[in-house]
């Protein structure tokens, strides 16, 4: 579980999350092998990933294991960045994806 001081470069683990489409799992979320931001607020973050949109996906979700409210998982299921600032979460963005118009 991520409920220490941010979390980061911690391992993600096995999250387990409640979406509007049911429950699921991080790993399931991962399957297709794109990135992925979990936006834990509400949607708040959705528009920070919306540049990143064709190599990174954004899943609403709700889980009592993550304290913050965004986390950016690296494909190794280490967190790249923990928070709740959208600013933070496009910095992760552009260092794990490169710049909005990279192709």
């Amino acid at each position: 579980m991520l409920n220490d001081v941010k979390g980061f470069g911690r391992p993600v683990g096995q999250l387990s999350l409640k979406t509007a489409t049911g429950d699921t799992t991080l790993c399931v979320l991962s399957r297709n092998g794109r990135g992925i931001l979990l936006d834990l607020a509400g949607g708040k973050l959705v528009a920070a990933a919306g540049p990143w949109a064709d190599r990174v996906d954004v899943a609403i979700a709700r889980t009592d294991q993550v304290r913050e409210p965004g986390l950016l998982p690296r494909p190794d299921g280490h967190a790249v960045w923990v928070g709740e600032e959208a600013a933070g979460a496009v910095g992760a963005l552009r260092t794990c994806f490169g710049g909005p118009d990279h192709g």
